[in-house]
């Protein structure tokens, strides 16, 4: 929502990523190898295409899948590698955490993935690092769901934990390989493992890279304000690709965008929407970037902080105004979603606060 005073006081506080406008990173690369592939097509034929797999255009714009055992899942597409800004750097590790919120289904389930001809690097500091992802994850959704409502209504991610009270990260093994690291095996290996229940989100942070991307998530075009949304349950799944001494896509910002998608931003008809391609326009919001989409108007000056729906107009607000869009559509901050638990500031913090190195 625009104008809260609450805004403000929360942009200081988000990670102090600043970017310059030459840093917006674009995804038109991406979008035309992949139309290039699917071009000679015939209507409804699947084409084999990296690191999809079986993949058509859907009428509706977004990209259809097929899974090794034939299931067919919607995405929105690649998500390209953002930059590294001079700000990034200098913000070193220096980021914000908040404890994770252990929770029963519905809930997310996080798991390391690796393909089958690469060592399993699932160790304790794996784990912690993973660990330390979710927690900034979860530091800056409650901070923009404090902001969106005036301070009033928090926000936590339902997450698997273990009997320790710590998040449960479940370490997997696919039939994928370096040269063939496509989603549509890693998905239907994550069906295979059993980790398909329909109260159930996946976020896969996958120990390999792909060319010119780091992510991907199932996405469903829904904006219905109902707790049968689309989006509302499961099984739905993401992927962070990446791991290497190149790359950026490992990091909370990459994980916190894609399961975004899972949950269903940014929908089509939203304000601010790109369109097709299930982003928005706004700056550095994690949701933001210049994707090509049939309404993409991209623009830089408007927010120049990672937050989580920089306008509170867009996907997620916790507090909306009677003539808001998302005070009557589908909104990762209107308690319905099943994903999110939404506190109040005078309730008890989620258990998980020991230091991410604990």
């Amino acid at each position: 929502m625009q104008g809260r005073i609450f805004l403000a006081a929360a942009m200081a506080l988000a990670s102090a990523v600043f970017v310059a406008p030459a840093a917006a990173h674009q995804a038109s690369s991406v979008d035309a190898r992949i139309d290039q592939a699917l071009a000679g097509a015939r209507p409804g034929q699947f084409v084999q295409v990296k690191p999809f797999g079986p993949t058509r255009r859907a009428s509706d714009g977004l990209l259809e899948i097929r899974l090794a055992g034939g299931q067919v899942v919607k995405t929105h597409g690649l998500d390209p590698e953002p930059p590294v800004t001079a700000a990034d750097a200098a913000a070193g590790g220096a980021h914000p955490e908040r404890g994770l919120n252990c929770a029963d289904l519905p809930r997310l389930q996080v798991l390391y993935v690796h393909p089958s001809d690469r060592p399993n690097r699932f160790s304790k500091s794996m784990y912690e690092r993973i660990r330390t992802y979710m927690r900034r994850m979860s530091h800056r959704l409650n901070a923009d769901a404090l902001s969106s409502s005036q301070g009033r209504i928090g926000a936590d991610y339902r997450v698997r934990c273990k009997s320790s009270g710590k998040i449960d990260i479940r370490a997997l093994e696919t039939r994928t390989t370096a040269a063939r690291d496509d989603w549509s095996i890693i998905q239907a290996d994550l069906k295979r493992a059993g980790h398909d229940s329909r109260q159930g989100k996946y976020l896969v942070w996958y120990d390999d890279p792909v060319e010119r991307g780091c992510g991907l998530a199932n996405f469903r075009r829904d904006d219905s304000k109902s707790a049968t949304n689309a989006n509302n349950g499961g099984p739905l799944y993401s992927v962070v690709w990446g791991n290497t001494a190149t790359r950026t896509c490992w990091g909370w910002y990459i994980g916190m965008h894609e399961n975004a998608h899972n949950m269903g931003a940014v929908q089509y008809s939203a304000p601010k929407s790109s369109g097709d391609k299930g982003h928005c326009n706004d700056g550095l919001d994690v949701l933001c970037y210049a994707d090509g989409g049939n309404k993409s108007a991209y623009t830089d000056s408007r927010c120049t902080l990672r937050i989580f729906d920089c306008g509170k107009d867009t996907y997620f607000d916790t507090l909306t105004e009677p003539r808001e869009w998302l005070r009557h559509r589908w909104n990762l901050g209107w308690s319905g979603n099943r994903f999110l638990d939404f506190p109040r500031p005078d309730q008890a913090a989620p258990p998980d606060l020991t230091p991410s190195g604990g």
